[in-house]
């Protein structure tokens, strides 16, 4: 058996007194060195000399400031490529300097609009028991959107149980929400859902999904209706844009607003079942501060005799820079009760856009062009269905006559469009 190897010892020799730069050297022994070809081992002890900066010498270390530690993490997630939020979570374990990027995990990876396709969507039950466990990173999710989490195990099949339990948690905890887009929920946790929602107060956007999801076995999905949504928006005092709206009517929508109004943007989407009389209560109430309106696609029933929603409230809607409405939703009073010189802030021109509107609405379309105050109107006729060209090429003097855009297109059976 070869004897064990001796073990190191370093033995304190002598002390040299510190240098004119503060520098303290000492002189140390040891019993032994490591061999090699060139450095045979020698007998005896061996000499090492260790020289310790002064601590005030020392040059300071200059951490990186955290804006570009953020400028870094951007730059990182910004293709999100496959595996991006594995390599922006690395990025935090760095040093603790670093740690701060653990926060941008969340704040950048739900708060940002990147151009690319998200490749690495992050998984709705990890996120959720994350701010579980550290409630205070909820606060850095600012935006939500159902849709933009990992598919679920089995897509297209049923989303689970989990899956919507843990929506739950993510609303329930990320009380800085500003910016929601939702879709609906099975029946079994609506009631915590729709709670859940209620307790928000920071949310100034909301866009709302009308698609179906296959539910759950053995669960009813429900997608979310107007009633539900009216429950919650009742809490959200700083709303001020409402996308999508999807549902069977809109039905008490002015009651479930707040005095005063915050609502600047608004946009009704295949609504079936609303009555003019609803529409018009709606846009009574929201009058005062709307700046972009658009209904399209929508089956609104009117009496004969009722002046169309948008047409009896349009001269009381001072902010209106954008209309844009599809099918019989029209006339040539949308046009004529625009009042003049209520352009929005910063002086843009103000736009309306009209698809396929009942041509027999527009008899005074000259007269209504002659003094309106939108800047800039288009209008997409069917071709079916146009109005007399005299009449639309009188209106074009108008507006040539006046400095304002007017154009005029003509819709075919093959769905091409030509201007007229």
């Amino acid at each position: 058996m070869s004897s064990p190897t001796p073990g190191l010892r370093i033995v304190f020799d002598a002390m040299q007194a510190p240098s004119h730069d503060g520098a303290i050297t000492l002189f140390l022994h040891s019993n032994l060195i490591r061999p090699s070809l060139s450095n045979p081992p020698l007998a005896g002890p061996h000499a090492h000399m260790v020289r310790i900066l002064s601590v005030q010498n020392r040059p300071p270390f200059v951490g990186v400031p955290c804006k570009i530690i953020q400028r870094i993490a951007w730059i990182a997630c910004f293709s999100r490529s496959e595996g991006w939020r594995r390599d922006l979570f690395n990025m935090g374990l760095v040093c603790k300097a670093w740690a701060i990027v653990l926060d941008l995990y969340f704040e950048l990876s739900h708060n940002l609009e990147l151009g690319s396709p998200d490749n690495d969507p992050a998984d709705i039950s990890c996120v959720a028991r994350t701010i579980s466990g550290s409630p205070e990173r909820a606060r850095l999710i600012k935006r939500y959107n159902s849709t933009s989490y990992k598919h679920w195990p089995g897509w297209p099949m049923p989303r689970g149980l989990d899956y919507f339990k843990a929506q739950n948690t993510i609303l329930r905890l990320a009380t800085a929400l500003g910016d929601v887009t939702i879709d609906g929920t099975v029946e079994s946790v609506l009631p915590n859902f729709v709670d859940t929602l209620s307790g928000l107060r920071e949310v100034r956007r909301l866009t709302v999904d009308g698609n179906f999801y296959i539910p759950p076995h053995g669960a009813r999905y429900h997608t979310l209706s107007l009633e539900d949504i009216s429950q919650f928006i009742a809490y959200w005092p700083h709303l001020e844009t409402w996308g999508v709206i999807t549902g069977p009517q809109l039905l008490n929508f002015a009651g479930c607003l707040h005095q005063p109004p915050k609502l600047t943007y608004l946009r009704l989407t295949r609504l079936e079942g609303l009555c003019n009389s609803d529409l018009l209560a709606c846009l009574t109430h929201v009058s005062p501060t709307i700046e972009s309106l658009f209904i399209s696609f929508c089956k609104i029933s009117r009496c004969l005799d009722e002046n169309y929603a948008v047409d009896a409230t349009i001269p009381d809607m001072p902010r209106l820079a954008f209309l844009e409405l599809s099918g019989d939703l029209s006339s040539d009073l949308t046009i004529s009760r625009k009042v003049p010189g209520s352009t929005p802030d910063g002086g843009k021109v103000s736009e309306l856009r009209l698809y396929h509107p009942n041509n027999s609405n527009f008899i005074n379309l000259e007269d209504a062009i002659n003094v309106t105050g939108w800047g800039s109107i288009t209008i997409t006729w069917n071709q079916l269905y146009a109005p007399d060209p005299a009449r639309v090429q009188a209106a074009k003097e108008v507006a040539q006559r006046r400095g304002m855009s007017f154009w005029v297109f003509l819709e075919g059976s093959h769905r091409t469009i030509t201007e007229w």
